[in-house]
């Protein structure tokens, strides 16, 4: 699952949380409780490849955790295609969990 990001289905970039998933014409300047924080990705197969095979042209290197406990829980880095820069995934904490906490 991704956590601080969501996937077009269809389109493949990955896409900006929805902080309002049900948007309501008169907004509350109360925060959001049905705000998306962790959003499903489709299967993804892994396989290891040399440095010299590694291409990340276009690409948000995410890290990959076991569980939402980020630090020790750091598994890998995933390259993951994206139509905007690193910078804005990188500032929105955006990462891979490969297990929810429930």
């Amino acid at each position: 699952m991704g956590q601080g990001a969501r996937r077009h289905q269809r389109l493949g970039p990955q896409g900006e949380d929805d902080p309002n998933p049900n948007p309501n014409p008169n907004p509350n300047p109360n925060p959001n409780p049905n705000q998306v924080l962790h959003d499903a990705m489709p299967v993804i197969h892994v396989r290891g490849i040399t440095a010299d095979e590694k291409d990340t042209t276009g690409a948000y290197i995410c890290p990959v955790y076991t569980t939402t406990i980020r630090g020790p829980t750091f598994t890998f880095e995933a390259p993951m295609r994206s139509d905007r820069p690193a910078h804005v995934w990188v500032l929105a904490a955006v990462c891979l969990v490969m297990q929810p906490d429930q």
